[in-house]
This record gives structure tokens, C-alpha cells and sequence, in this order.
């Protein structure tokens, strides 16, 4: 019998542990018989009950060879790439890559105060034709991102206004990113207009009026919060899906409860058109010279003491953001669950997703937007892929990076980030790997703090699935 070098055994509490396997996304908790039956598996295989043993290998702990095991996981591997010939296309236009705000942790650096490109109506036309002509054809749904720089800029407003006209002739729903500032301040008769064609709409919101306004300002320093606040109230009004992020670090995670407090007397989550995102601040680039980075099991960590105390930080706030622990949480917490394995990183590796810049090219990843090096093909004056350049991100897997095939959490974590393996390692090859292992460390940790492990969920042996 072949133990699955895909399935890794966390404790909880000293009497649970979770048995996981990124190869077939199965999680099932262990009690004390459990765990003992897993141990004595792992040192004498002679020793394992064969009813725990058929258990095992019903859910891809174990294999009966090794052959068994390579195989599924170039069979899940292929089902996974042939499974995304179905999802929707996703094209993101930013309109600009100027913005309004002087975030001190932005990830794209200088880009928005440096960058004097914008595109103008008939750029917009102009993309909308190479769409119909090229993108369209491939026989998949098409929704538009509206992103950025900032992309709701009142001085864009006309290149907004266009975009969604053009997307509505064509059945095209329209996402939007943005930092909320200018949205209804300047943009609530378009968002009105067009309320049903609109996909989503993500605003960030960093904490309380004090920590917020430190954090996100204006170019005069100026704080956001009243304008974001004020967005939100309509969004919410109109019943407008909305995402609001809380970008968070070591200066404000410990907030959170006071946040969500704003959030529930603001009566933002009421009609149930608004979830709440926390998302770690990520140096992909490892030059970031802000300082309040910290990694993500850190943040993790935080997140989960808060969570376990507070029930409004429970209620109010997912972290679906925190890649490593999309499959597992969702499982555990009664969600619908995230596909696994998790072959591919992000959108930047898929083949349906691409960032049209106001530069004229076109990006693989949002992160890479400006810098045309990191380009995969143009749309201005004319369109055209350059397949070598989209390689180097739509080719990157667990598969293709020789780090990620031996691993245990390979299928969770994807591989990393592909930006960040390409600027910090020159190379795609690279894994980069985040503390995605002390991540699930420090989230198993907290499953009995939640009283989430109890126990009418374990049986005798081996754990009821979950």
C-alpha cells in the first residue's frame, strides 16, 4: 500500500487532527483511535485496521501503488485544465492607471502617480471590436472588469460610460474595482443606469474612520472614509452585489471587531448584497519598503484569535482571500467548497483572463499592469498574442514547478504567485511558497478555539467527512 505524498495529518486540540489531501480535496477530522490508526500506518503498515485502511483509500490517503497515484494526478490535473475551457472569460480594462488616492501600501507602486496614460472613447470602441472579432469566437461567456489605477475617475467618466454601453449591447455583465471614493459622488446616475448589467462592484474599506483615514488618502492626504461610506449606502440601496475588501497588516488587523461593528450599524450586510473580504498586504515584489508587513500565518493567526472571540468578526467577515486556505475553509466551515487540486495559482495562470492596459498592451496578471516586459501581447494600434510571452504564465502549474510535485499542500497552495516567482526568482519555476504550510498550521490550531471540532463530528475511527 503507498501512503499519498498528497495527504498530510495537522493537529487541532491533542484529541482531533484533520487528515487533508490536496491530490483529492478530502478533509476528515481524526479523534484519538483515528490518529493513533494513521500513526501506526505511517511507521508499520502491518498494524493498520483494514477498515481504516479501505477508508484511506476510498478518499486518496493511500493508493494501492504509486503508478495509481501519478496517474490521478495527471488525470485531475487534465480534468482540471478541461474544466476551464468552460469558465468564463474574463477581460479587465483599465482605464487608466492613475489614481486619486496615495496609499502607503499599494502594490503597484509609483504606477498611479507616475503613469499620464489614459484610454479614450474610441480606444474603448476600438478593444470592443478586437472582442467581437477575436475573443468572442471562442464560444465561452464573456463578463468586463473595470479596474485599474482607478477607474473611476470623474475625468473618465465619458471611457466609463462607454465601456458600459458597449458591454450591454452585448450581453456582457460589467465587475468593477475600485476604491470607492469618486463611485457616488460622481457615478451613481451610471450605476443606476445600468444597475442590472452590473456583475459586481469591490470597494476597500481598511477599519474605523481613524485607521482608515491613515491608511487611504488622498493625494492631499485627505481621508476616505466618508467617501467610501458613502458608496457603500448606495450600493447597497440599489442592491448592487458588492465586495468589500479589508485589506489588512500588523497596524489594523486587530480592528477587525470594531469594523464589523460599523459594518452591522450601517446595515451594509442587511439585504444580503455585500460580503466582506479580509486580504493580507502582500509584498510580491520583496521591496517594499512599508512596515507593517506580516506574513500570512501571522495575520492568520490574529484573524482567528479575533474570530473565536468576537462573533461579529465571525459573522461578518470571510478570508477566501488567504489562497492557501480556500479548499480547506470552505469545507470545514459548511461552505460550498473550492475546486481541489488547486493546479494553478491565480487568474494570471488561466487562460481566460487578460488585463487590457491603458498602455495598449495586454497583461497576463493586474499586478503586472505598466511594465511592459511583463506584457503577453497589444491591443493598440493593432491586436496580437505573443504566445512565448503568455507561456511563461498560463504554463505554470504544480506540475511544472519541480518544488510543488513532491509537496503535501501542493493542491492547496497552486504554486504560489507567479509575479512574484518571475520578479523575485526570474523564473516561473520557482515556488513560491508564502508560509502556506503555517497557514493551515495555525487554522487547524484554531478549529477547537471555534469550537468548530465537536463531538458529533468523529466517529470511532476515522473522522465524518466534512
Amino acid at each position: 500500500m503507498h501512503i499519498s505524498k498528497y495527504a498530510r495529518c495537522f493537529d487541532i486540540d491533542g484529541q482531533h487532527s484533520l487528515l487533508l489531501s490536496s491530490l483529492t480535496g478530502a478533509a476528515d477530522i481524526l479523534d484519538v483511535d483515528g490518529m493513533n490508526s494513521w500513526h501506526n500506518l505511517t511507521t508499520d503498515t502491518n498494524k493498520t485496521d483494514e477498515a481504516f485502511l479501505s477508508a484511506l483509500e476510498e478518499r486518496g490517503y493511500v493508493f494501492r501503488s504509486q503508478e495509481r497515484e501519478e496517474q490521478l494526478f495527471k488525470d485531475m490535473g487534465n480534468a482540471f485544465h478541461q474544466a476551464r475551457k468552460s469558465e468564463v472569460l474574463r477581460l479587465a480594462i483599465c482605464p487608466t492607471y492613475q489614481c486619486n488616492l496615495a496609499c502607503k501600501y499599494c502594490y503597484e507602486g509609483q504606477l498611479p502617480q507616475t503613469s499620464s496614460t489614459s484610454l479614450i472613447e474610441e480606444d474603448v470602441v476600438h478593444l470592443f471590436h478586437v472582442i467581437d472579432d477575436t475573443y468572442s469566437k471562442r464560444n465561452q461567456r464573456i463578463s468586463i472588469e473595470l479596474t485599474g489605477g482607478e477607474p473611476l475617475l470623474p475625468k473618465n467618466k465619458a471611457v466609463v460610460e462607454r465601456v458600459f454601453a458597449e458591454s450591454v449591447k452585448r450581453g456582457y455583465h460589467v465587475g468593477v474595482v475600485s476604491n470607492g471614493s469618486c463611485l457616488a459622488s460622481h457615478f451613481a446616475d451610471l450605476f443606476r443606469q445600468f444597475s442590472k448589467h452590473i456583475s459586481f462592484v469591490q470597494v476597500t474599506m481598511d477599519g474605523t474612520p481613524d485607521i482608515h483615514n491613515q491608511r487611504r488618502v488622498f493625494r492631499d492626504g485627505r481621508g476616505t472614509f466618508d467617501y467610501v461610506s458613502a458608496s457603500l449606502d448606495f450600493l447597497v440601496a440599489h442592491r448592487i452585489p458588492t465586495r468589500l475588501r479589508v485589506n489588512i497588516d500588523s497596524s489594523n488587523v486587530s480592528h477587525l471587531p470594531q469594523l464589523a461593528e460599523i459594518i452591522l450599524a450601517r446595515h451594509w450586510t442587511v439585504y444580503g448584497c455585500l460580503e466582506c473580504d479580509v486580504a493580507p498586504v502582500l509584498d510580491h515584489r520583496g521591496n517594499s519598503k512599508y512596515p507593517y508587513l506580516t506574513s500570512e500565518p501571522d495575520l492568520m493567526s490574529k484573524v482567528l484569535e479575533l474570530r473565536a472571540h468576537d462573533p461579529n468578526v465571525r459573522r461578518v467577515f470571510r478570508f477566501r482571500l488567504f489562497r492557501s486556505l480556500q479548499h480547506v475553509s470552505s469545507l470545514i466551515e459548511g461552505d460550498k467548497g473550492f475546486p481541489s487540486p488547486c493546479v494553478q495559482y491565480c487568474e494570471a495562470n488561466s487562460p481566460n483572463f487578460f488585463v487590457f492596459g491603458s498602455d495598449g498592451f495586454i497583461y497576463a496578471c493586474g499586478e503586472a499592469i505598466g511594465n511592459p516586459e511583463f506584457a503577453i501581447g497589444r491591443f493598440l494600434p493593432t491586436h496580437e498574442i505573443w504566445p512565448e510571452q503568455e507561456q511563461r504564465w498560463r504554463g505554470r502549474s504544480i506540475a511544472s514547478i519541480p518544488a510543488c510535485k513532491e509537496c503535501s499542500i501542493a493542491g492547496f497552495c497552486g504554486g504560489g504567485c507567479t509575479f512574484s516567482a518571475i520578479v523575485r526568482h526570474g523564473s516561473p519555476d520557482n515556488a513560491v511558497c508564502s508560509g502556506a504550510m503555517e497557514l493551515l498550521e495555525s487554522y487547524c490550531r484554531s478549529l477547537a478555539q471555534a469550537s468548530i471540532v465537536t463531538e458529533d463530528k468523529v466517529s470511532a475511527s476515522m473522522a465524518k467527512t466534512v
